[in-house]
């Protein structure tokens, strides 16, 4: 069982690691989503 031991932590930390990129990622969406939305209202303002 000790020879797994390492393989599996990587692939927990891989595993962790994808999921706070997917996390970051979608954050970062959401804000330029928000962004955009303020940019066209802005827009729409100044028309």
């Amino acid at each position: 069982m000790m020879g797994f031991l390492p393989f599996s932590s990587g692939i927990r930390k891989l595993y962790c690691g994808v999921l706070s990129l997917l996390a970051a990622i979608s954050y970062l969406k959401a804000l330029l989503d928000s962004l955009q939305i303020n940019h066209e209202r802005t827009f729409v303002g100044v028309r």
